[in-house]
């Protein structure tokens, strides 16, 4: 499938707001720097992007659980 410009901004500002919304999350919650090494586990952007990309499945499997 071949995105528009349009279409490809839109999926990638989504994306981009999931991303930095779990780093907000992250920090809030003070796991940014609760690791002993230089950078904590918390603030590895691979670790940011998989938690925003399984977000909704999460969420999914939460409201299927009924625990929301």
């Amino acid at each position: 499938m071949i995105l528009t410009d349009k279409e490809l901004i839109k999926t990638t500002t989504k994306k981009v707001k999931r991303h930095e919304i779990v780093h907000a999350f992250l920090k809030e919650s003070g796991l940014d720097c609760a690791s002993h090494h230089a950078i904590a586990w918390a603030q590895d952007e691979e670790i940011v992007d998989s938690m925003a990309h399984q977000g909704l499945k999460l969420y999914q499997a939460w409201e299927k659980a009924g625990a929301i």
